[in-house]
């Protein structure tokens, strides 16, 4: 499991980019 932090980083990253992603979407 020496990939966890990588994953951790990985994550957070598609997490931010989903939420800039969704706050551009007119709601």
């Amino acid at each position: 499991m020496t990939d966890q932090g990588e994953f951790t980083i990985t994550l957070d990253a598609y997490e931010g980019l989903a939420l800039r992603v969704v706050s551009t979407l007119p709601i």
